[in-house]
């Protein structure tokens, strides 16, 4: 099976999973059926309504870093994108996302005031890579499946 195919299918797969997902993992008035985890010595652990529960359960990427105090890459926060394909690396495809997540944050520049910064933003990046910034899907984009 090719890369393009086993694509193809890994995305009928999750859209498959996210027609059953608010069923699954939430009650009729929305709220997560799921409160916490149990540990293998029987400790609780609850967890609070916020997409970083879904980007757990399936490692769904925006351009952006994680809570902040951590090394992780961050989720988006709209699922309707990533079903669409409007995922901010849509047009981009793996070699960047890859080459950008390897990066991130490690490529310092110094700016027109003489100021020096990490970048990590996906648009900054493209352009100093020689990329194309305009292929950036905008966050919370709408309507326009693969693009």
């Amino acid at each position: 099976m090719n890369n393009e195919q086993e694509k193809a299918d890994f995305l009928t797969a999750l859209r498959r999973l996210t027609e059953t997902l608010g069923e699954t993992v939430s009650t009729s008035d929305g709220q997560w059926a799921v409160k916490g985890f149990i540990d293998v010595y029987r400790s609780i652990y609850t967890i609070s309504a916020d997409t970083k529960i879904i980007s757990k359960y399936l490692a769904i990427a925006s351009d952006k870093q994680g809570s902040g105090n951590t090394a992780n890459i961050g989720s988006i926060n709209r699922i309707e994108d990533i079903i669409a394909g409007n995922g901010m690396f849509a047009n981009l495809g793996e070699d960047w996302f890859d080459d950008y997540w390897m990066n991130y944050g490690k490529i310092i520049v110094v700016d027109d005031a003489g100021r020096t910064h990490a970048i990590k933003d996906l648009a900054e990046y493209l352009s100093y890579r020689g990329g194309d910034p305009a292929k950036v899907v905008p966050r919370a984009r709408r309507g326009r499946p693969g693009g």
